[in-house]
């Protein structure tokens, strides 16, 4: 199994993000979106990472394998903050989480192979500020799962 993640800034400065676990074929097991308010881009994809690394806590798998196409998040996470920074705790949080005596892994994706989780970090722009659960598959997850898979980000320029 694997986690995609993703995070998305509106307009309005509004942070979201979505995360979504996969098989080994790449199958929809379910998605997860949530609309986390106004935070720089690169916290709301370490909260993402963070969400996705608990995700497979909870269900006792020995290693994650997490996703991320934000290479400020990834640097944020393996090279640490000093305790001032305002997302100092965020930051902690998931580096004690990737430290943890499980076999975890942050692993960046190209934008162009991250399709799915970049489709559920926009849709959480239009959810209130709640954690929300996807248990079946946006209509158009079959088409962005073979954009994943071929490199193609549609909302990329």
């Amino acid at each position: 199994m694997r986690v995609d993640v993703d995070a998305s800034l509106n307009h309005q400065n509004n942070a979201a993000c979505g995360w979504l676990p996969r098989n080994s074929e790449g199958q929809w097991l379910q998605g997860f979106v949530w609309n986390l308010g106004n935070l720089p881009i690169a916290i709301a994809e370490v909260h993402a990472i963070n969400c996705g690394l608990q995700l497979y806590s909870s269900l006792n798998f020995d290693e994650a394998r997490i996703y991320s196409d934000s290479l400020d998040a990834i640097n944020l996470i393996y090279r640490g903050v000093h305790s001032d920074h305002p997302f100092a705790d965020a930051i902690s949080r998931v580096q004690k989480t990737t430290c943890a005596p499980r076999d975890n892994k942050i692993l960046h994706i190209s934008r162009d192979a991250n399709s799915c989780a970049d489709f559920l970090a926009r849709m959480a722009q239009g959810y209130g500020s709640d954690f929300t659960l996807l248990i079946d598959a946006p209509p158009s997850y079959d088409s962005l799962i073979l954009l994943d898979e071929n490199g193609v980000n549609p909302h990329m320029n």
